[in-house]
């Protein structure tokens, strides 16, 4: 198995991770879906870390994003909003509005460069719309990437066939391929893992950012959406029990 600089750096982040978490091979291993002895392989780096394991570690409290990218994921106002929604509804209605709000702070911090002076930003304002075009994240990404599947292929060091299959949506990424996708495009793995919050890490940026007086002026149009969307799921949820 040829191992790469991205795999090396990934098995090494493995072996921090867990020393700085204080548990043992056999806990990890656990938390993985493994055996200890598969579990050895990842750290040793004579395995990939599969995309099923890192669902499971994320599900038992690990931080995934860490793990792939080397970088940290912080919660911030998604979070803290998602707690005042009840329903799946709720959540959508409210990231909708987080999205529309992050662009109009973006605008007021930076005017007509605002596009340029947060690419990623805008990438991921593009994703979300390809998104609901395709419904296909892979597809949406190399539309806006403006790559073939030959040179999507190419750019993630895959052959043509593995990755027609991570389109047709019949195969998964290992940590690998998430790492690529971060590191040359720029999109954290947590687009594919769970793709209801695949601008929430940018939209906390955003928002950690932003003047206080910007903040101040989305935080009073957000409350009033946040009141809106409650008023909402409280007259669905009233409708459904008089059913």
């Amino acid at each position: 198995m040829f191992i790469t600089l991205e795999h090396n750096s990934i098995s090494q982040r493995l072996v921090s991770y867990r020393q700085q978490l204080g548990k043992s091979q056999a806990e990890m291993s656990r938390e993985f879906g493994v055996n200890q002895s598969h579990y050895s392989k990842l750290e040793s780096g004579t395995k990939y870390i599969s995309y099923s394991s890192l669902k499971k570690f994320e599900k038992a409290g690990g931080d995934v994003n860490y793990l792939v990218t080397g970088v940290h994921y912080k919660t911030g106002i998604v979070e803290d909003c998602m707690k005042r929604c009840r329903t799946s509804d709720g959540k959508i209605e409210l990231m909708k509005a987080l999205f529309w709000l992050t662009r109009q702070g973006i605008m007021l911090m930076h005017g007509e460069n605002w596009k340029e002076a947060n690419q990623r930003v805008w990438k991921y304002i593009r994703l979300a719309e390809e998104k609901e075009q395709h419904r296909n994240i892979w597809r949406s990404i190399r539309k806006i990437e403006d790559l073939t599947q030959m040179k999507m292929a190419e750019r993630l060091d895959i052959n043509i066939k593995r990755y027609q299959r991570l389109e047709r949506m019949e195969a998964e990424p290992d940590a690998v391929i998430l790492n690529s996708l971060y590191t040359l495009f720029g999109y954290s793995p947590l687009i594919i893992l769970h793709e209801n919050l695949y601008y929430a890490e940018e939209i906390n940026k955003c928002w950690s950012e932003f003047s206080d007086e910007v903040r101040m002026q989305l935080n009073g149009v957000l409350e009033q959406d946040l009141k809106l969307i409650a008023l909402c799921e409280q007259e669905t949820n009233t409708a459904l029990q008089k059913i």
